[in-house]
């Protein structure tokens, strides 16, 4: 039986173990990435913080390099995903949830946690923060979206694609002009979203759309392995 083909749109740092995933949950895959991450030159402000919220699984091992002097404070992570590498990184785990940021930055408030450091990309989306909490965020990278989809992935939405899995709201908006410049119709798409939030983003009109369980690869790739069996193969 062919193995169905997915297009992967995660950054290249990351596309090595996404597609391994894959590749494991019984899909071909083509590799797209949407963002090129960049770290940024930064210091850590001034004060001490309490604890130190990841809201990326990017910022970690970036952030135990710059600033090592930082392992020792307490951590916490949003998904499993950015926990297991702030571990990997050296820093000491005090909290995950699979909610968003805004969530574990309320369970960090509950904890007792008053002067947060938020380190994260520079396109992270603002977060709830409790009266009580005070806040400082530092980019230690910054994601650019690429200007174009590479030729494999135009051959790829243009012949046997079964799905593309889009990671983020902003990289599900971005696929979709670049798709729709280079004259592919979302009519003629599937696509596999990491969340609702992320679905929303991509727009209406797909051919079929997919939504993980809980935003992580393994939910995604099982929302990709439904929509394979709703779409009337791997029977």
């Amino acid at each position: 039986m062919t193995r169905p083909l997915l297009l992967l749109t995660r950054p290249a740092e990351e596309m090595a173990t996404t597609m391994a995933a894959a590749s494991a949950a019984g899909f071909e895959a083509v590799a797209a990435p949407l963002l090129q991450i960049e770290p940024l030159e930064w210091t850590v402000p001034p004060g001490w913080p309490d604890a130190i919220l990841f809201t990326s699984a990017r910022a970690p091992g970036l952030a135990a390099r710059r600033a090592p002097v930082l392992l020792d404070i307490p951590a916490y992570a949003v998904g499993q995903r950015t926990a297991a590498a702030a571990v990997s990184a050296g820093f000491r785990l005090a909290g995950e949830g699979l909610g968003d940021g805004s969530a574990i930055l309320a369970a960090m408030a509950r904890d007792g946690r008053r002067e947060i450091l938020h380190l994260a990309g520079a396109d992270t989306a603002p977060l709830d923060i409790a009266d009580a909490v005070r806040l400082v965020r530092v980019p230690v990278y910054a994601a650019r979206l690429v200007s174009a989809l590479p030729p494999a992935a135009v051959n790829a939405l243009s012949g046997e694609l079964f799905a593309t899995l889009l990671f983020s709201a902003r990289t599900a908006r971005h696929f979709r002009a670049l798709a729709e410049a280079a004259g592919v119709e979302p009519q003629g798409q599937r696509i596999v979203c990491f969340s609702a939030a992320v679905a929303e983003a991509a727009g209406g009109g797909w051919g079929g759309i997919g939504i993980a369980a809980v935003p992580t690869l393994d939910a995604a790739l099982a929302a990709a392995q439904a929509l394979w069996q709703g779409s009337g193969h791997g029977r």
